[in-house]
């Protein structure tokens, strides 16, 4: 009985006992997957379905992204996550172990707590939410600057619209001037010529007003023969006639003088338009004026502004080294009026395209408030405002427009890969494919785009590519 009792009771024990065994090294490998957790530190960890990088990852894990730990292999790490198992590289500079600590110290891995690993957790999940909010801060910062660099630029732009178009109706007020005058002065003829014809016209009235009274049969019967009377018949209709034409000529007059009263009322209404909007075109420049101001001022007062604002003329280089690019593309220009030397022969012997005080240099510039480099394609020269800019040498207009970054500009051809820039302009007198002489007047000297005042930026180029224009330009 006891034997028939002990036996299953024994292999009942050792039963209970693997179990018990088997539950403990789950409970285990349970314990140690939960307490090992990495946060991937990096953006976009590959995981990748075996050690080493020679199968393409499986998927890529973002910034913050917590993976179970299954194994440590040498160098790599076996990961769980989202029901995927893959590797993954075991770096500090790609994941973060939590719990690692209490491994390496020979612990149970059992120690680490629940509570332990959900402090883990939250620290995990607080990291993700500060690295968004960061990037969220910074996508923030940079539209701000990027609105505040493009409220500049299109101030810039409405300030030299509202400029042209004061100009195009000052130009047009002074043809109205002239209109005007002539129209008075047509008046004042046709007045003149009125009042005579009237005149005339009153004369005649009262000598046909005689010769009705007492009719034609007494002058035609007085004459001394039949040719005499026939010919006093023909002088009395031609008298009528022309009697005639005057009271028609009068009439005709009269009915012009009324058409140029009324031209000369549209043109004072004409006249009175313009003088309002050139009114209201100057109000508006002044107040884009005053507003362009304040944000050069924020933009100078503000490191992260200026620096925006170096990068953003670095932007503007970049499209027109693009620009000039595409415009090498174009068909080489014949030499105008007649200049047969060659861009090149003239190395060291051009002269300035206007007089001034020169600011930046070409070549790299570095900026030591800021410690930022700048490559500068040419020279800014500091001139008088409106000072006329002449041509270095001659060629053909392939560019007469505003470009954003440098304000209106001016691109010559000059043959032979060789071009010119002139940038930062008030007003253009060429267009797109005008030829120009060597000093001939293209333009005046403005600050349009420009944040130091009104300056002349040059540029010499080949093929594209800038070069020094110092080393072009007399005694440079």
């Amino acid at each position: 009985m006891s034997q028939i009792t002990t036996a299953p009771t024994s292999r009942l024990g050792i039963l209970s006992r693997s179990i018990i065994a088997i539950v403990s090294v789950l409970l285990t490998a349970l314990t140690l997957r939960a307490a090992e957790i990495g946060v991937v530190t990096v953006e976009d960890l590959n995981l990748r379905p075996e050690p080493g990088t020679r199968q393409p990852p499986i998927m890529q894990l973002k910034q913050g992204t917590e993976v179970e730990i299954e194994e440590h292999l040498d160098g790599w790490l076996k990961v769980r996550h989202a029901g995927r198992v893959g590797y993954i590289h075991n770096s500090s500079d790609y994941v973060q172990i939590l719990g690692a600590d209490d491994r390496q110290k020979g612990r149970p891995a059992d120690s680490v707590s629940t509570q332990q690993i959900q402090d883990y957790r939250r620290e995990s999940k607080d990291l993700k939410r500060k690295i968004e909010e960061t990037e969220a801060r910074f996508k923030a910062f940079t539209e701000r600057e990027a609105t505040v660099l493009g409220s500049l630029d299109e101030l810039d732009y409405a300030i030299d619209r509202a400029r042209r178009r004061v100009k195009a109706n000052r130009d047009e007020l002074a043809g109205l001037e002239d209109q005007i005058q002539a129209s008075r002065e047509l008046y004042q003829q046709l007045v003149d010529s009125v009042d005579v014809n009237e005149a005339y016209a009153a004369k005649r009235l009262a000598a046909l007003y005689k010769l009705n009274r007492n009719g034609t049969i007494p002058v035609l019967a007085s004459s001394g023969s039949i040719y005499e009377m026939i010919k006093r018949k023909k002088y009395l209709e031609r008298i009528l006639a022309n009697d005639e034409q005057v009271r028609q000529n009068l009439l005709e007059e009269k009915l012009r003088l009324k058409e140029i009263l009324d031209q000369l009322d549209a043109q004072q209404a004409q006249k009175k338009r313009l003088k309002a909007d050139i009114d209201a075109q100057i109000e508006k420049l002044s107040r884009n004026r005053t507003d362009r101001s304040q944000v050069l001022a924020r933009i100078r007062s503000e490191k992260s502004l200026q620096l925006a604002a170096i990068e953003s003329m670095k932007a503007a280089a970049k499209t027109l080294d693009q620009t000039v690019e595409k415009l090498v593309a174009q068909p080489e220009p014949q030499n105008a009026a007649g200049q047969l030397d060659s861009f090149s022969n003239f190395k060291g012997l051009l002269k300035m395209p206007i007089s001034g005080k020169i600011i930046c240099f070409f070549g790299p510039q570095k900026d030591t408030k800021f410690n930022v480099s700048v490559f500068r394609s040419g020279i800014d020269i500091q001139a008088q405002k409106g000072a006329v800019i002449r041509a270095v040498f001659a060629g053909r207009v392939l560019f007469a427009d505003w470009f954003k970054g440098y304000g209106n500009m001016v691109i010559i051809d000059h043959g032979d890969g060789y071009y010119t820039v002139y940038a930062h302009l008030e007003e253009l007198f060429k267009q797109k494919g005008y030829y120009v002489n060597t000093g001939e007047d293209i333009a005046t000297v403005g600050d349009t785009a420009s944040m130091d005042g009104p300056i002349l930026h040059f540029e010499v180029r080949h093929h594209g590519k800038p070069l020094d224009p110092m080393e072009w330009i007399v005694n440079g």
